[in-house]
Protein backbone atom coordinates (compact mmCIF):
# COMPACT_ATOMS: atom_id res chain seq x y z
CA UNK A 1 0.00 0.00 0.00
CA UNK A 2 0.86 3.66 -0.25
CA UNK A 3 1.25 4.01 3.37
CA UNK A 4 3.62 1.29 3.84
CA UNK A 5 5.66 2.90 0.99
CA UNK A 6 5.67 5.74 2.28
CA UNK A 7 6.69 5.26 5.75
CA UNK A 8 9.55 2.90 4.82
CA UNK A 9 10.73 5.94 2.30
CA UNK A 10 10.65 7.98 5.76
CA UNK A 11 11.84 5.70 7.89
CA UNK A 12 14.77 4.80 5.54
CA UNK A 13 15.62 8.43 3.65
CA UNK A 14 15.37 10.42 6.75
CA UNK A 15 14.94 8.98 10.67
CA UNK A 16 17.46 6.47 10.01
CA UNK A 17 19.81 8.30 8.42
CA UNK A 18 22.28 10.50 10.79
CA UNK A 19 21.59 13.91 10.96
CA UNK A 20 25.16 15.31 9.49
CA UNK A 21 24.97 13.12 5.96
CA UNK A 22 21.21 14.32 6.01
CA UNK A 23 21.59 17.70 6.41
CA UNK A 24 24.56 17.86 3.83
CA UNK A 25 22.58 15.75 1.01
CA UNK A 26 19.33 18.31 1.86
CA UNK A 27 21.75 21.57 2.03
CA UNK A 28 24.42 19.82 -0.63
CA UNK A 29 24.26 22.85 -3.26
CA UNK A 30 24.51 25.54 -0.52
CA UNK A 31 26.95 25.02 2.17
CA UNK A 32 26.51 28.56 3.44
CA UNK A 33 23.77 25.81 5.47
CA UNK A 34 27.08 24.20 7.05
CA UNK A 35 26.07 25.88 10.26
CA UNK A 36 22.42 24.97 10.50
CA UNK A 37 23.07 21.69 9.62
CA UNK A 38 25.61 21.31 13.10
CA UNK A 39 23.22 23.57 15.23
CA UNK A 40 20.46 21.03 14.61
CA UNK A 41 22.78 17.53 14.90
CA UNK A 42 20.30 14.63 16.63
CA UNK A 43 21.35 10.80 17.67
CA UNK A 44 19.33 9.04 14.60
CA UNK A 45 19.73 5.92 16.68
CA UNK A 46 17.78 7.58 19.93
CA UNK A 47 14.54 7.82 17.47
CA UNK A 48 11.77 5.17 18.40
CA UNK A 49 9.24 5.32 15.09
CA UNK A 50 5.44 3.41 15.55
CA UNK A 51 3.56 2.65 12.23
CA UNK A 52 0.22 2.15 13.37
CA UNK A 53 -1.93 -0.76 10.90
CA UNK A 54 -5.48 -0.91 10.19
CA UNK A 55 -6.16 -4.40 8.51
CA UNK A 56 -9.94 -5.64 7.26
CA UNK A 57 -9.61 -8.16 10.04
CA UNK A 58 -10.83 -7.45 13.67
CA UNK A 59 -10.83 -10.53 15.19
CA UNK A 60 -7.74 -11.72 17.55
CA UNK A 61 -7.80 -15.26 16.19
CA UNK A 62 -8.01 -13.55 12.56
CA UNK A 63 -5.33 -11.26 13.32
CA UNK A 64 -2.61 -13.69 15.01
CA UNK A 65 -3.17 -16.12 11.69
CA UNK A 66 -2.12 -13.56 9.21
CA UNK A 67 1.47 -15.00 8.39
CA UNK A 68 4.09 -11.95 8.01
CA UNK A 69 5.90 -12.77 4.14
CA UNK A 70 9.87 -12.00 3.79
CA UNK A 71 10.42 -7.85 3.03
CA UNK A 72 6.86 -7.19 4.61
CA UNK A 73 6.71 -4.13 7.36
CA UNK A 74 6.58 -6.70 10.24
CA UNK A 75 9.59 -8.87 9.13
CA UNK A 76 11.92 -5.79 10.33
CA UNK A 77 9.48 -4.71 13.03
CA UNK A 78 11.08 -4.81 16.41
CA UNK A 79 7.53 -5.52 18.29
CA UNK A 80 4.60 -6.09 17.18
CA UNK A 81 1.30 -6.05 19.53
CA UNK A 82 -2.05 -7.11 18.05
CA UNK A 83 -5.20 -5.66 19.21
CA UNK A 84 -8.38 -7.62 18.11
CA UNK A 85 -11.89 -8.41 19.54
CA UNK A 86 -13.32 -12.04 20.59
CA UNK A 87 -16.81 -12.56 21.83
CA UNK A 88 -16.68 -13.83 25.29
CA UNK A 89 -19.82 -14.58 26.65
CA UNK A 90 -22.56 -12.41 25.63
CA UNK A 91 -20.12 -9.35 25.20
CA UNK A 92 -17.47 -8.14 22.73
CA UNK A 93 -14.11 -8.12 24.16
CA UNK A 94 -11.18 -6.20 23.48
CA UNK A 95 -7.80 -8.34 23.51
CA UNK A 96 -4.18 -7.74 23.13
CA UNK A 97 -0.99 -9.77 22.53
CA UNK A 98 2.43 -9.35 21.81
CA UNK A 99 3.59 -11.25 19.11
CA UNK A 100 7.06 -10.63 18.31
CA UNK A 101 9.83 -8.67 20.85
CA UNK A 102 13.18 -8.56 19.75
CA UNK A 103 15.77 -8.90 22.52
CA UNK A 104 13.29 -9.34 25.26
CA UNK A 105 11.56 -11.30 27.08
CA UNK A 106 7.94 -11.54 26.43
CA UNK A 107 4.13 -13.25 27.49
CA UNK A 108 2.44 -15.28 25.17
CA UNK A 109 -0.21 -14.43 27.12
CA UNK A 110 -3.57 -12.99 24.99
CA UNK A 111 -5.19 -10.29 27.50
CA UNK A 112 -8.12 -8.10 27.77
CA UNK A 113 -7.73 -4.39 27.73
CA UNK A 114 -10.04 -1.41 28.12
CA UNK A 115 -9.55 1.87 28.29
CA UNK A 116 -10.90 3.82 31.06
CA UNK A 117 -10.19 7.23 32.82
CA UNK A 118 -6.81 6.53 33.30
CA UNK A 119 -5.63 5.39 30.10
CA UNK A 120 -5.54 1.61 28.95
CA UNK A 121 -6.15 -1.43 31.80
CA UNK A 122 -4.84 -4.75 31.27
CA UNK A 123 -6.78 -7.77 32.61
Amino acid sequence: SIQFFMFDELYRKIVHRDAETLGMEICLPVWKHRAFIDGHLYDHAAITTLLLVTTEETRLEDLLARKVATGDMGATANTIVVLGSERVGSRLARMLCVVKHRGSAMSDEIVEYRIGAGGIELG
